[in-house]
């Protein structure tokens, strides 16, 4: 549904939102639209970046089911995988297209094991890129000239300018490093003049640190990236080839959609967090259900093997037949408890002697006539 929208937004450049709602979403970022000669689409989202970004997931998921051979509403989806991918070019965003790069020949040609590997690497990087960027081990230098050589100097300048806000805030947010400046802007860097702010706030994990400190980076990143390391743990318990694959692409995508979140705030949105769960959830359900159909299995067997002892072991030796006790109840017991009695008493009964004395009343007279009957055959054989 969004591949229309999006292809009329290239022509008339971003204005859905304002033919709609009557404004810009964010009126002082519509001149960031404008990248490599052409307009980016937004498609009612904040930014191009966001779309980019929404883009990139719905690429990445229509690709796992088409490995996985899934169809929706018989529909193939292969055509459909292709088809987001090339709106992707258009979307004119470096990152998505660099983690696109990476991630794309990684769903559609590695095996399930090694697509989990490659994101649990991923998330250890991501997880550590903070510690990492604090303690000032980051090649800066080098990672400009790199982005310069392959993107352009526009895109190392905006590199650039990332980096020496991360510098400026990490610097402030290290008096406070525990837990952060709190709300209001507070961990920003102000003109002293004007007041005005200078940072430029793209990192998602900067501003969580700045605002949060290490404690809320910590929490979030965590709750984020724990799904996909416990997606390498509990993937080859998995019962089918299909669940195994969809686990470890969606893990793969969540590694990467994570990694997205240190140089952009772009995909933080309520989705992401609900693919958290999702995978969670997942990969619980499916080793539950692995772990409960054996022990089922185990039940159903011990119980047919109690059946064909049973069945071969024949009567129990001494048992009293029920007809027996039923003939020699008395009147008066059958006709107090009825038939419902007669059952019990049978149940009672075929567990072999000795009968004790039972509630219902025949079982006082069968032990009766039944001990009757043993000292008659006694005189007999005397």
């Amino acid at each position: 549904l969004y591949l229309p929208l999006a292809s009329m937004e290239l022509v008339t450049g971003p204005n859905l939102h304002k033919w709609v709602f009557g404004a810009h979403p964010n009126p002082y970022t519509y001149s960031q639209q404008i990248k490599f000669g052409g307009f980016r689409p937004v498609v009612f989202m904040v930014h191009g970046l966001n779309f980019a970004s929404f883009m990139f997931m719905a690429s990445g998921a229509a690709l796992i089911l088409a490995k996985a051979k899934q169809r929706i509403f018989g529909i193939p989806l292969l055509p459909i995988a292709l088809a987001l991918i090339v709106m992707l070019l258009p979307a004119r965003t470096v990152g998505v297209w660099f983690f696109a790069i990476l991630a794309f020949p990684l769903l559609a040609l590695a095996r399930p094991r090694l697509q989990v590997t490659a994101a649990v690497i991923l998330a250890t990087i991501v997880l550590a890129y903070p510690a990492v960027r604090a303690a000032g081990l980051v090649p800066v230098d080098q990672l400009y000239a790199a982005v310069e050589g392959y993107a352009g100097e526009k895109a190392a300048n905006s590199m650039f300018a990332r980096l020496r806000t991360e510098d400026e805030i990490l610097e402030r947010t290290s008096h406070r490093m525990a837990f952060g400046w709190g709300g209001y802007g507070r961990y920003q860097i102000f003109d002293p003049f004007t007041g005005e702010s200078l940072s430029v706030l793209d990192g998602f994990w900067v501003i969580t640190i700045g605002e949060g400190g290490a404690y809320r980076v910590l929490l979030l990143f965590t709750f984020m990236l724990l799904p996909v390391f416990s997606a390498y743990r509990y993937l080859d318990r998995l019962q089918s080839e299909t669940a195994r694959r969809l686990v470890a692409g969606l893990a793969l995508m969540m590694a990467f959609r994570a990694a997205d979140l240190i140089p952009n705030t772009a995909g933080s949105e309520g989705y992401f967090t609900f693919l958290c769960g999702a995978l969670s959830g997942a990969i619980r359900g499916e080793v539950t259900r692995r772990i409960a159909s054996p022990a089922a299995a185990s039940r159903r067997t011990q119980q047919g093997q109690s059946s064909e002892i049973a069945a071969d072991s024949g009567p129990v030796p001494g048992a009293i037949p029920v007809a027996a006790v039923s003939a020699t109840a008395a009147p008066e017991a059958q006709q107090a408890s009825g038939a419902s009695n007669v059952g019990s008493l049978g149940m009672l009964v075929s567990q072999g002697p000795p009968v004790r004395r039972s509630r219902f009343g025949a079982g006082a007279d069968a032990d009766a006539d039944a001990s009757g009957n043993g000292e008659e055959n006694g005189e007999e054989n005397e």
